[in-house]
């Protein structure tokens, strides 16, 4: 017999717990209770889910793993039938001492899902209440497989920074010296974030809400911090190279469940457009409407495969979808602040004031973003991408850009080949994610990366005269070069991969040089002709394209292109002077 939602009725500010009433061997013979409570009461206790209905990760043995409610189980008198994942879930509970007799509110068991009056309250109303009242929010990653006990071992290593050097990073492309053990341990922390967990929009209101959060995978656990400070250190590190690399398995992000492609913390309304499209654009709309750091734009750009309405999504958009490792890579490099030319060092102004003095305003009916900003520069000059040159093909323009530079940057006052250097590894070094210092080895290291990087060139028939024309007058340069002489020195005792495996990172970028001889770097899909701003809350310069249709002289009417390292600009120093709204103008992004 079905279950009877009816004996259980819940008002408004109520919910039902589940918990386990009588165990079983056999989990669908195990017998579960449910009771009502009050969300607002004291006296209220319990453990709130987060986790997917579908497969936990698309491997064996889980593959077979749908949406679809097939598993029984026993709930007072009737029965209710639940996903596999969900059932994996239920057996941790039945198993594990610490959860057997705790009380849990689960969607699917809690929620009367054939009652959409009461889902889409629960939902809309009090969902977000529920998960910030729970103690804990399990994370349920789904059940274990042969990588996890190693994974969760080895995380509260890499959560550890002071240790991080010592575990044998490996960098499949910069070949530095590891175990079979340590890539191991590599491999199985990145089976945990390739689990289809993360997939999920909702995660971000279900994680962000709740005081204490607890990281599951089968009958393994972590407390979420750890698991905060493992993703940092390895978001913020040469370690997401290695990442990068691994074998993409495709996206997972297509379900045939509209709840898992609604966003987060939009108080959502069952019957409403929640297609693909249109969640990234609600998305993308609420974090740049409300977040103090405009940081999102940086992360939109090109590899589109989403679309809205059957046209490309807008420009300030992100394809959450796409996987590859595009952009700046910035997420914690709180040392760029390349917006506080607007704001003065004495003043500290809060978010709200930020929000209320730099808006963005959107046109729901055009899909278009407006913010204000100032144009400093136009773009002249472009070198191939990064990652042309980490994958040994020629890159004469790369060269070229090396060669073009002034022997001084104005900016900086610095050597070109120092400012050719920092600025392809957005002057970020070690596991502090700091500026090399002065004197660093990193100089010597380039030096020493780029001729081994020119005799490993495999060139072809059409572009080997221009090729070897380059490598003439670049073998005519260094040896007569002072700072090339000086950066050399002691160059025996450096290894060219401690500049390779920074440069590594990162690598869907592509130098480029300004109108006024500005060096920077940005997103591979930028061209010559495109403009670069500092924007008001955007702590990396912005790439802008101009839409020829629109007169130049009255609002900037543009494609966002992607975020911009620009050296000597990250610091907001480098006009001398604080600019102010009337520096500024429109700028509508489509």
């Amino acid at each position: 017999m079905a279950l009877d939602y009816s004996k259980f009725p819940v008002k408004a500010g109520e919910l039902r717990l589940v918990s386990l009433d009588s165990w079983a061997s056999d989990i669908t013979k195990a017998e579960w209770k449910l009771r009502v409570v009050s969300l607002h009461d004291p006296l209220t206790r319990y453990h709130a889910l987060s986790y997917r209905w579908g497969a936990p990760i698309n491997e064996e043995p889980f593959k077979s793993y749908t949406n679809e409610l097939v598993a029984p189980i026993k709930i007072g008198n009737g029965e209710l039938k639940v996903a596999r994942n969900l059932l994996d879930f239920l057996v941790q509970v039945k198993e594990d001492q610490r959860l057997k007799d705790k009380e849990f509110w689960i969607d699917a068991i809690c929620i009367n899902q054939n009652d959409n009056d009461e889902r889409s309250y629960q939902v809309s109303s009090m969902m977000a209440e529920i998960y910030r009242r729970a103690n804990p929010v399990i994370a349920w990653l789904g059940d274990s497989d042969a990588h996890t006990k190693r994974a969760f071992d080895h995380m509260a290593k890499v959560a550890d920074r002071n240790i991080l050097p010592s575990l044998g990073i490996p960098t499949r492309r910069t070949g530095s010296e590891h175990s079979d053990e340590d890539e191991a341990c590599w491999e199985a922390i990145g089976k945990i974030f390739d689990r289809t967990y993360w997939n999920r929009s909702w995660i971000i209101q279900e994680l962000v809400l709740p005081e204490h959060v607890t990281l599951r995978c089968g009958a393994y656990s972590t407390d979420w911090d750890v698991f905060v400070k493992a993703s940092h250190n390895i978001a913020t590190s040469p370690l997401k190279q290695f990442y990068d690399s691994r074998p993409a398995e495709g996206t997972s992000s297509s379900t045939s469940s509209c709840i898992e492609k609604l966003p987060p913390l939009l108080c959502p309304t069952y019957g409403k457009d929640c297609s693909p499209g249109k969640t990234y654009l609600d998305i993308a709309t609420q974090l740049l409407t409300d977040c103090e750091d405009l940081l999102v734009l940086s992360c939109a750009e090109g590899f589109r495969n989403v679309k809205l309405n059957g046209a490309d999504l807008p420009s300030w958009v992100p394809d959450w979808s796409v996987r590859y490792p595009l952009g700046l890579r910035v997420t914690g490099y709180k040392r760029y602040r390349a917006d506080s030319i607007f704001f003065s060092p004495d003043t500290n102004f809060s978010r709200e004031e930020k929000l209320t003095l730099w808006p963005a305003t959107f046109d729901k009916n055009e899909l278009t973003m407006t913010i204000r900003g100032m144009q400093v520069d136009k773009i002249s000059f472009v070198a191939e991408s990064k990652r042309d040159v980490v994958n040994c093909k020629p890159f004469p323009r790369f060269l070229d850009m090396l060669l073009r530079l002034p022997e001084k940057y104005g900016v900086t006052g610095e050597g070109r080949m120092e400012v050719f250097w920092r600025t392809v590894t957005k002057n970020t070094y070690g596991e502090a994610r700091l500026p090399p210092p002065k004197g660093s080895s990193m100089g010597p290291s380039f030096t020493k990366w780029i001729k081994e990087r020119m005799q490993s060139v495999v060139v072809s028939p059409e572009n080997e005269n221009y090729w070897t024309n380059l490598k003439e007058a670049f073998n005519k340069f260094w040896p007569h070069d002072a700072e090339w002489l000086a950066t050399t020195k002691g160059c025996e005792s450096v290894s060219s991969m401690e500049f390779g495996s920074q440069f590594a990172y990162g690598e869907y970028l592509r130098p480029f040089v300004t109108e006024k001889g500005y060096v920077g770097l940005g997103s591979q899909n930028l061209q010559k002709g495109d403009t670069v701003w500092v924007v008001p809350r955007s702590r990396v310069l912005l790439i802008f394209r101009h839409l020829g249709e629109f007169d130049p002289q009255a609002d900037y009417h543009c494609q966002l292109i992607g975020g911009a390292y620009l050296h000597g600009f990250m610091d907001g120093s480098w006009r001398g002077k604080k600019a102010t709204k009337d520096d500024t103008q429109a700028i509508i992004i489509h």
